[in-house]
């Protein structure tokens, strides 16, 4: 035999035998994947027969649930989400006139309109036909309900301030160990922890 024939012989059974690979290599991708498919039908019948509730899998899976959500809810979501950092960003500094206008607000939207007394005290002013020159044009009584509900509320507040305030020095005389020469020093000093944390 010549050398050749021989390296002819060998070319064939390379292609041969790359031809079979390749062959093995289909069949084997091919009951891969059945036996997959077979694999993921077997689950969906175990977990209907084991009771699988696909709402407590979203509960448990945090991610399964948000797929569940609209772009519109999202935009929203994030939206607030954007506002509430906003707002804990004005409000982690020591402008106490933006924090005064927050609790302002804060209490104006828990105020509650009442349209029928509006639309009395409307009537009973456009029935006296005051003119900008008489003495009642512009007078305006609260009822007495809303006077002490807005008293309760600033009593209340001021109760909250002092004892928060009281708790903070009970605090403070705790842990704090170095002897004052007097009240006021004390009191300036616990000022200038306050500025400076």
């Amino acid at each position: 035999m010549s050398v050749a024939s021989r390296l002819a012989e060998l070319r064939k059974k390379k292609l041969q035998s790359k031809e079979d690979n390749r062959k093995d290599l289909a069949k084997d991708f091919q009951n891969q994947r059945r036996k997959s498919l077979k694999l993921k039908e077997l689950e969906k019948t175990a977990e209907k027969d084991e009771g699988y509730d696909e709402d407590t899998e979203k509960k448990k899976d945090p991610r399964l649930n948000n797929l569940s959500y609209t772009l519109e809810e999202c935009e929203e979501w994030d939206e607030k989400k954007n506002l509430r950092e906003q707002a804990k960003k004005r409000s982690s500094g020591n402008d106490y006139s933006v924090l005064a206008e927050q609790v302002y607000n804060k209490e104006v939207s828990r105020i509650e309109v009442d349209r029928e007394d509006y639309a009395k005290q409307k009537a009973h002013g456009a029935a006296k036909k005051g003119t900008y020159r008489s003495d009642n044009y512009l007078v305006q009584k609260p009822s007495t309900a809303k006077v002490n509900a807005l008293a309760s509320g600033i009593i209340e507040t001021s109760k909250k301030r002092a004892d928060a305030l009281r708790k903070k020095q009970e605090a403070a005389t705790k842990n704090d160990d170095s002897s004052f020469i007097n009240e006021k020093n004390k009191q300036f000093n616990m000022k200038i922890n306050r500025e400076y944390k």
